[in-house]
């Protein structure tokens, strides 16, 4: 007798992670106040070191943080990531720990989003088909109150986390003005508007990659360089030119050296021709320019015309995607 065994192979399941749900507005204030008069620690911390008024700064809730300073917190330390509560505070619109994995079903390939940016961080070759820049968060008042209790209190805004960063660098990033605003209120932290991180990059950086045109704005009011280069050589206009012209033309009055070259060799109008931004081209002067002066030679001797023509090649489906291994991925942090 013949037997006939069947096997259904069932594709892999995709399968998400979400954060923990946020706490009402205010936080949990009752509860709060019951652990306070029954003597909880308010030092205590979980194994990375959080405590729960740094919970209470990212929240942002300002009463809780009210209460906590009352009873004699000094919120002042860091958790073994190097933040202290004004990083939390500063951070408070992007979703710190709310990050999605998301697995391809029948795949292995990750995908992280971002949900404050909308976006993979996940693209084929090493540099994302199209940038959108996340619509930065509405002004939060209790954000910059919270914030501004915080820096009354003591704590110090120019504490470096392990990945370099200062609360600045983090709220520029985020894209709130209102808390670059608090922060650069302070001395300490404005003499530190040029501080770079693990990657180079400073606040402005930051501020460039988030879209947030008014962030980029009040760093350059406040004298921020617009030509520091980080570690791989990227100026914040290596950046602004995937973003938008808007942002681009903000450097460009602010003075920034666009003959500036990354560790490819690569200018600004390199990355602008390989985003294909025209508005970006011409505001850059790539129409004003004969086609031998729109850039130097990149590592590999390309000139930025002969990266119109394979980017265009490219797009018609000429050639394959390998073949553009030599265009450089766009400037991200790593850390």
């Amino acid at each position: 007798m013949c037997m006939c065994v069947v096997c259904i192979i069932l594709p892999k399941p995709c399968f998400y992670v979400h954060p923990p749900p946020p706490p009402p507005p205010g936080g949990h204030l009752e509860v709060v106040n019951m652990l306070l008069n029954h003597g909880v620690d308010l030092h205590a911390a979980n194994a990375g070191g959080t405590s729960a008024w740094h919970a209470a700064a990212q929240g942002p809730c300002v009463e809780v943080v009210e209460v906590l300073l009352k009873h004699g917190c000094e919120m002042k330390g860091v958790n073994k990531a190097g933040w202290n509560a004004a990083h939390f505070a500063a951070s408070a619109g992007m979703c710190v720990g709310g990050v999605i994995m998301v697995y391809a079903k029948g795949r292995g390939s990750g995908f992280c989003m971002s949900k404050q940016k909308q976006q993979c961080s996940y693209h084929s070759y090493g540099y994302p088909p199209t940038h959108h820049p996340p619509t930065p968060p509405p002004h939060n008042t209790g954000q910059t109150t919270t914030l501004s209790l915080l820096l009354t209190a003591g704590v110090d805004p120019t504490i470096q986390c392990h990945a370099g960063r200062t609360p600045l660098h983090y709220a520029a990033q985020a894209g709130c003005t209102a808390a670059v605003d608090v922060l650069l209120n302070t001395p300490a932290a404005r003499a530190m508007v040029d501080c770079v991180d693990a990657d180079g990059w400073t606040a402005l950086h930051h501020a460039a990659q988030s879209g947030s045109l008014e962030t980029m704005q009040t760093l350059l009011r406040m004298s921020a360089s617009c030509n520091i280069q980080s570690k791989q050589g990227h100026t914040p206009l290596h950046i602004a030119v995937s973003v938008g012209v808007e942002e681009v033309q903000v450097l460009l009055d602010a003075g920034v050296d666009q003959g500036l070259t990354d560790e490819a060799g690569c200018a600004a109008m390199h990355y602008a021709v390989q985003h294909g931004d025209h508005d970006v081209f011409v505001v850059l002067g790539g129409e004003e320019k004969e086609s031998g002066s729109l850039g130097g030679e990149d590592k590999h001797g390309m000139v930025v015309m002969m990266v119109v023509v394979v980017v265009a090649v490219y797009m018609c489906g000429c050639i394959s995607a390998h073949s553009t291994n030599y265009l450089v991925p766009y400037p991200v942090p790593h850390h």
